[in-house]
């Protein structure tokens, strides 16, 4: 099994904070010790005048449409210190759930 570098367990242990599927992206703000936060907006439909459109089953037409998909800009934003010495920490509590199995 290949080990995770520290940049993939900011990744990993920042998106299960959020509660996050496993495929958001994430940024990594170097020198920062910043809590990670989710931004952006899920995808959508939406007219060509920018209004969204809750169901654009609908309201399509074969041959002609008047939506305009918008993908997804969810990401989630970290600093690379974030928690501190979150290391540490996770180091701690594998030791202590390997002691309590013995």
């Amino acid at each position: 099994m290949a080990r995770l570098t520290r940049i993939q367990n900011i990744k990993r242990v920042a998106r299960e904070t959020c509660g996050e599927r496993s495929n958001l992206p994430v940024d990594i703000v170097y020198g920062s010790d910043r809590a990670p936060e989710v931004y952006g907006h899920g995808w959508h439909y939406e007219t060509r005048g920018g209004q969204v459109i809750h169901h654009p089953s609908a309201y399509s037409k074969k041959g002609f449409s008047n939506m305009i998909y918008c993908p997804s800009t969810r990401h989630i934003i970290v600093g690379d210190q974030w928690p501190g010495d979150w290391w540490s920490l996770m180091v701690a509590e594998i030791a202590d759930a390997i002691s309590e199995e013995e």
